[in-house]
């Protein structure tokens, strides 16, 4: 579906005004002016029936009528995560410190953490950890240790912070296109029995579940096998069996339900890495293990690894000038329906250019 732009309207019906009239109006007559503003409402239809076009159907919609549409195949989008983790507070060991829950922290690029439990840190201790997530979800919040080093109002007593460990966790919300994804999958999906779709949404509306797969027919007519994930790979017992009974409950007529754990593969990226004369490369090991850490883990299970991706995620960190394989041999990392990948340390070699 298209629709004409102003310029086009206009054109057309000074085209036509002119055929009627015998007579060529000016573009800056009153009669010319009135119908460039009419040319402009024609546009401004058009794209308004352009946006319900799209609007009406899963392909193309996007924000909350896209998340209509998945509701009414009772899918929902996978919601972001704030990263976590520790921060250390330092004192001259004077007097008792207390560090309030909701103390605000913040990294070197200004990103906010705020502590989640209240902690006392006794005369004569230096220090004293509490626990910490991103204000905000997303990877942002994925911070390398000793970024936290900022107070906005430090606490009586304590003369600074650091986080010994990285925060790790953080996830982006799931955007339009993943969403989509998902939901043009489920469309294809076929009813009757063993469906695949069916299972899959029963798995996946349990806490703790970040992903599950579905084998129809995995021992015969009548029988589906369902492998969960959580999101830092396999679930918890009680879990595994909330996942069960629920399937077992909502089970189609005749069917066996199996529950499984994934199998982990792990992953260590070996690359020979170019970076700036001078920079530090501990530093840069560890932003590139937080730049590939979202490729990987329990939302992995059943789907492919892209080599792509992880080259990008290793040359974008800062000072990084360029990274290669240190092999011509890749691992697989394809698609097997019951398989999530780790990651598992690094390999790095450096080279200052």
């Amino acid at each position: 579906m298209e629709f004409k732009t102003q310029s086009e309207y206009f054109a057309e019906m000074m085209d036509e005004l002119r055929e009627k009239s015998g007579r060529a109006m000016g573009e800056h007559s009153e009669p010319a002016m009135r119908l460039r503003v009419l040319a402009s409402e024609l546009e401004a239809l058009g794209a308004e029936a352009m946006w319900i076009w799209r609007q009406s159907f899963p392909q193309t919609a996007d924000g909350e009528r896209l998340d209509e549409f998945a509701e009414l195949r009772g899918l929902k989008r996978t919601e972001g995560a704030a990263a976590s983790g520790s921060v250390r507070f330092f004192t001259d060991g004077a007097a008792d410190v207390t560090i309030p829950a909701g103390t605000t922290v913040m990294s070197t690029d200004l990103s906010r953490f705020e502590t989640t439990e209240e902690i006392t840190i006794p005369s004569g201790s230096e220090y004293g950890d509490a626990a910490a997530e991103a204000l905000l979800p997303g990877a942002a919040g994925n911070v390398a240790a000793g970024e936290i080093c900022v107070m906005a109002e430090p606490p009586i007593g304590v003369i600074a912070c650091r986080n010994v460990e990285a925060f790790a966790g953080g996830r982006e919300g799931e955007g339009d296109e993943s969403l989509r994804k998902r939901l043009v999958e489920d469309y294809r999906m076929t009813s009757g029995t063993a469906n695949a779709a069916y299972y899959q949404r029963l798995a996946m509306s349990v806490d703790g579940v970040v992903k599950a797969t579905v084998l129809p027919q995995a021992y015969g007519v009548g029988s589906v096998a369902v492998c969960i994930a959580g999101k830092d790979g396999s679930v918890a017992n009680s879990v595994h069996q909330a996942v069960l009974t629920l399937l077992s409950a909502e089970r189609e007529i005749c069917v066996k339900v199996y529950v499984f754990s994934p199998n982990t593969r792990y992953y260590t990226p070996s690359f020979k890495i170019q970076v700036k004369a001078g920079a530090d490369q501990s530093a840069i090991t560890a932003a590139a293990i937080e730049k590939l850490k979202p490729l990987f883990g329990g939302h992995t299970l059943g789907e492919a690894i892209n080599f792509g991706d992880i080259l990008l995620a290793i040359n974008s960190v800062e000072g990084v000038v360029g990274a290669v394989p240190k092999t011509s041999y890749i691992p697989s990392l394809s698609a097997v329906w019951n398989k999530l990948t780790m990651l598992s340390g690094s390999d790095f070699t450096f080279e200052e250019v």
